[in-house]
């Protein structure tokens, strides 16, 4: 009798990649935020405030009592009152350093639960693992995250960026309740975040068809677009004559002002294109998109606003007027040099600027996948503040950008070197390795803005950058998008060689 023995052979142990992991990135972020928070460099000016922080400074310290809230501020409030109850709840002194640190902690929470809800939406959307990766590279690996909201950490920039992650995750989800409870939050953290919910809750999330519009009328389109932007700007500049008068600000070059207001109008008559489906000129489409859920969704949303507005003491009205912020602080500045909005978004946010210039058609073809308050949302925020070259205001909104990107791109396979570059732009771009070095009084150059090393920190802010720091950047923007677009087509070039080789 012959026995047989089987012997099974070991079993592989597969070991996943870290980087896939839904823990991976939150934690990694989370403990790089934190040791910045308290070992990281800090802006010196006012005892770590800044200049915005005092006033968020002083809500943390007194909350609705402080002096600082009036009209502008109120709308901003929601993150010191964090800071306002954690203080009271573990009884510690409100003194400048720990009220430093405390917003240097909250940033780092804010950070971490932003890219835990990213990994959700990037499930959700079941995007490939490269294209996963690519967009927590766009999202977390530049200069605004990893190294403004350390530098100049008392401010509301992080915790807009993880309100408008969540927002997302609600609108992809369906969650109306949530949607509405968290675009509340976010309205009194920045007024961006309520002019994001308002067609994200109107326009509960159903993908739409895409009918592209005729060639002709696509045109008119965009030359509709291009000349408003030209009207409106030939007003604004020259008739109204409204424009910044701040210290350290770059002033308008007069020759190259008509050069950066076309080049404006070329860029917004691209943008206006995200409203090129010919289903949005049909109004009996456009009738059957209105549910009675979201009509009753945005009253409770904009009624909840109005009630905590009214519920909040305000010291005084707002210190600036409406228009500052529409024609001025967002729209006027991309007019001081030409791309001077692509360059300072470049600068702060890295490559996904460039990714929009390279892939604009697929992404306004393919965003009406995630829903008509999606497009809407990505339109009505892009047109009105697309342009600014203060890249940091568009903070809450940098998860939509990002999705309407990765969107577009899922199912495109690069080359390893187009993904490579990616991350070494982003990389060069954040500047985490730089020591800032700011001195007050360093003075300014005859065009108004800030000389070295203080231009290290206001080159970061847009206006405030120099007309070498904006020539620089315009250079890389150039550059950059020239090797982009080279990488791109390399694996689609090695495919045409082999099918006419075979």
């Amino acid at each position: 009798m012959k026995i047989k023995l089987r012997i099974k052979s070991p079993k592989r142990i597969q070991i996943s990649n870290p980087l896939h992991s839904n823990w991976f990135f939150p934690i990694t972020l989370f403990i790089f935020e934190v040791l910045s928070a308290l070992y990281g460099e800090k802006l010196p000016e006012n005892g770590g405030f800044g200049w915005d922080g005092i006033a968020y400074a002083s809500l943390a310290q007194d909350g609705i009592r402080s002096w600082w809230a009036n009209d502008f501020f109120v709308f901003r409030l929601f993150p010191s009152l964090l800071v306002n109850v954690a203080f009271k709840l573990l009884h510690i002194a409100t003194t400048p350093p720990n009220i430093v640190l405390a917003f240097g902690l909250l940033n780092a929470l804010s950070v971490a639960v932003a890219a835990w809800f990213a990994k959700k939406i990037f499930v959700l959307l079941d995007l490939k693992p490269g294209t996963q990766l690519l967009g927590f590279v766009l999202l977390f690996i530049n200069c605004g995250v990893l190294h403004f909201i350390k530098y100049y950490p008392v401010m509301t920039d992080a915790v807009g960026l993880c309100l408008g992650t969540i927002l997302l995750y609600c609108y992809l989800k369906n969650l109306s309740a949530e949607l509405i409870i968290v675009g509340v939050f976010g309205a009194f953290t920045t007024p961006l975040l309520a002019l994001i919910e308002l067609p994200l809750i109107l326009f509960p999330y159903k993908p739409i068809e895409y009918r592209p519009l005729d060639p002709t009328k696509l045109k008119l389109l965009s030359a509709v677009g291009f000349v408003y932007f030209i009207a409106i700007s030939i007003y604004v500049v020259y008739i109204a004559k409204y424009w910044l008068n701040i210290p350290m600000v770059l002033q308008p070059n007069q020759l190259l002002l008509p050069v950066g207001i076309i080049t404006s109008a070329i860029v917004f008559a691209g943008i206006i294109r995200l409203v090129s489906n010919a289903n949005f000129f049909d109004f009996g489409w456009i009738k059957t998109q209105f549910t009675k859920w979201g009509i009753i969704s945005t009253a409770v949303f904009l009624g909840l606003v109005i009630l905590c507005k009214w519920l909040i003491p305000s010291n005084a009205p707002s210190p600036y007027p409406a228009n500052f912020f529409i024609f001025t602080h967002h729209t006027t500045t991309a007019f001081m040099r030409p791309l001077i909005g692509i360059a300072g978004q470049l600068n702060f946010f890295g490559a996904l600027v460039l990714l929009c210039l390279l892939f604009w058609k697929r992404i306004y073809t393919h965003i009406h996948e995630l829903g008509l308050g999606f497009v809407l949302c990505v339109a009505g925020i892009l047109l009105l503040f697309g342009q600014t070259c203060e890249a940091r205001t568009l903070f809450s909104f940098l998860p939509f950008l990002t999705i309407a990107v990765l969107i577009a791109l899922n199912k495109r396979t690069f080359n390893p070197l187009f993904y490579a570059l990616i991350v070494a732009i982003n990389l060069l771009t954040s500047k985490v390795w730089l020591t800032i070095n700011y001195q007050w009084g360093n003075g300014w150059d005859e065009t108004g803005a800030a000389n070295f090393p203080n231009q290290w920190f206001f080159m970061h802010l847009g206006p405030w950058m120099s007309p070498k720091v904006w020539l620089i950047l315009l250079v890389m923007v150039f550059l950059f998008s020239v090797l982009l677009f080279v990488l791109s087509k390399l694996r689609v070039s090695f495919k045409k060689e082999i099918v006419a080789h075979v």
